[in-house]
């Protein structure tokens, strides 16, 4: 029984050490997520396979979204012709690798319903939730 008792002293203490680590992980997370859920350009945030896993409201609004919840590990050529898709890859992909700033002008993005918008975007690399990603500005 006592060693249980340490046991559960121990596990207690771990815990509690994770809690904190994990809010100081998250805070600047939190503040990066503010200030782009809060910007008006619209801004989506899809990882090294094109998931997307973040979306702000500005953009949540032009697909016609209610929320980011309901865009679960949708990718980024799901609101896209294949060839445009493909040249956005290529862009992305130069993103992550060289890290530099790219634009794609005349990208199509499919609109809720079914019409195609032309649209001009900027790509930048960052990271997000300590993995790489990039930032794709819409216009």
């Amino acid at each position: 029984m006592a060693q249980y008792t340490m046991l559960e002293k121990d596990f207690q203490e771990i815990s509690a050490r994770f809690k904190t680590c994990e809010a100081e992980f998250n805070t600047p997370y939190d503040l990066f997520k503010s200030f782009v859920d809060n910007d008006a350009e619209r801004v989506l945030l899809p990882d090294t396979g094109y998931s997307l896993k973040h979306i702000n409201h500005a953009a949540l609004e032009l697909f016609s979204v209610p929320g980011e919840s309901d865009m679960p590990d949708r990718k980024i050529s799901d609101f896209m012709p294949y060839k445009d898709a493909l040249r956005l890859k290529a862009k992305i992909d130069r993103a992550f690798i060289k890290g530099e700033k790219e634009k794609v002008k005349d990208v199509r993005f499919r609109l809720p319903d079914n019409a195609l918008a032309k649209l001009k975007m900027k790509i930048v690399g960052v990271r997000y939730q300590d993995r790489p990603s990039v930032k794709l500005v819409i216009r």
